[in-house]
């Protein structure tokens, strides 16, 4: 997972950036210390308010790195969804979303699947709240309300 992300910096550097952003470097020694640019370690403090980020862990609930790779190979050799499924102590459908996901019977692999949840885990997500309204179209009733208070 030490592949370049946002600004160019790896996993690690990141990591790195975030430990001496807490002792109380500056951006210049950050910078240094990093071999970046001083504008690259700038972004990533300003966009999170210089406030480190959380450390990015996966739901217990979740498909290990193990499962998904029981997963392929049973799925390479034929066995049923519902026999992997048992297997590994999952059900069903789980294991079927998994592998329609993420190329189907005859297309999954169990590093190139795992690799897309960790970049999907490191995408920003809005809360719940915040989806359901965001993006909100006025309704009826409320663009009548906001005409009359804007006539009052």
């Amino acid at each position: 997972m030490d592949s370049a992300g946002p600004w160019r910096l790896t996993h690690d550097q990141r990591r790195d950036l975030w430990s001496r952003w807490r002792e109380g470097q500056t951006l210049t020694e950050i910078a240094t210390a990093l071999s970046v640019t001083q504008a690259s370690v700038f972004s990533m403090v300003r966009r999170s308010g210089a406030y480190s980020p959380p450390d990015l862990t996966r739901a217990e609930r979740s498909l290990t790195a193990d499962d998904r790779e029981r997963i392929s190979r049973s799925l390479a050799v034929g066995d049923s969804i519902r026999s992997i499924a048992i297997r590994i102590g999952r059900t069903a459908s789980t294991i079927s979303r998994e592998a329609s996901r993420k190329g189907g019977r005859d297309r999954y692999r169990a590093g190139d699947s795992d690799m897309a949840d960790w970049r999907e885990l490191q995408r920003s997500h809005p809360g719940r709240a915040a989806e359901r309204y965001m993006f909100k179209p006025p309704t009826p009733h409320t663009a009548q309300h906001q005409h009359y208070r804007q006539t009052r």
